[in-house]
């Protein structure tokens, strides 16, 4: 049986990274990345050092590997530096989504759409698949355009909207709150954490495990999160309890105490009901998760 091809676009970050660590044992895979990879990569992956600023080799690729699937886990993940650097991040978080999809078309391949929570506004959780979508911030505005622009030109498509992933980064890589909290905590730095934002920290691992099995779906979009609702502080806390770290180090604090250039909302939690009747998966809470990475640590 011939196996399937798969294209990874973003494949050193955390999702690309976990994508890797979760795939079937009947496909192929080639990742294109932007920074040096630094992790070991089984020699049967093909990577290909590619900027979203230069679609024209992106879509040579395309036509050289010929994927049956792209996970595009690829482009401007901060949300501050998306409202500084507007029409940069309109370039590679949205309209880089053009060449790619029509060379998908023509081979007739299927997008798996990396999107956000950032699509909602925190006015009105729990948030279903069905949600009305309405952003507080130019990068979830980008979103909102860029599943749109997917689900009208298309053929084969699948939209996944991750909230808070965490886990172990690629060494040298921007951290996620999960490991950036660790680092701090190591060094015996005192940490404020807030505390009047609720979220649903997503282990990385049960985020790739909903991309692989989103496949047999087409057409389908996925919220996907942990299964607690909790604050920054909360999860501080359980990341601190699970590695043994000091807890006075932790304080918690209102939101207002870390001004950002770009607005958060303020409760965008999930229901995540379709994806647990749908693909059978259920994804762990902060001490689960917390646990599977201090137990999987390996640099």
């Amino acid at each position: 049986m011939e196996k399937q091809r798969v294209l990874i676009t973003g494949g050193t970050g955390l999702l690309g990274k976990a994508l890797i660590l979760t795939a079937p044992e009947n496909v192929k895979i080639a990742i294109t990345h932007l920074h040096e990879v630094t992790f070991d990569l089984p020699e049967s992956i093909d990577s290909y050092k590619i900027a979203l600023d230069d679609p024209l080799s992106l879509v040579d690729l395309v036509k050289r590997f010929k994927p049956d699937i792209v996970f595009h886990t690829a482009g401007m993940g901060s949300v501050d530096e998306a409202e500084k650097n507007k029409d940069y991040a309109k370039k590679i978080n949205l309209e880089i989504l053009i060449p790619i999809i029509e060379s998908l078309n023509a081979i007739n391949a299927t997008i798996v759409f990396i999107s956000s929570n950032a699509v909602y506004d925190g006015e009105d959780p729990p948030y279903t698949e069905t949600s009305e979508q309405r952003s507080v911030n130019f990068y979830g505005e980008l979103k909102i355009l860029a599943e749109k622009y997917v689900r009208e030109n298309a053929k084969r498509f699948i939209i996944v909207r991750p909230i808070l992933m965490y886990g172990w980064p690629e060494k040298g890589r921007r951290d996620n709150p999960f490991s950036w909290i660790v680092k701090k905590l190591s060094n015996n730095e005192p940490l404020k954490l807030v505390n009047d934002t609720i979220t649903m920290p997503l282990l990385d691992k049960d985020c790739a495990d909903v991309c692989w099995k989103s496949l047999h779906f087409l057409g389908e979009d996925f919220n996907i999160a942990g299964c607690e609702k909790i604050t920054f502080y909360e999860f501080g806390k359980a990341i601190e309890k699970e590695f043994g770290y000091d807890s006075s180090l932790l304080s918690a604090v209102g939101s207002d105490a870390f001004p950002t250039i770009a607005r958060r909302p303020k409760d965008t939690s999930y229901d995540i009901s379709k994806v647990q009747r749908l693909l059978g998966i259920n994804p762990v809470g902060v001490s689960e998760g917390t646990r599977y990475l201090k137990e999987t640590k390996i640099h």
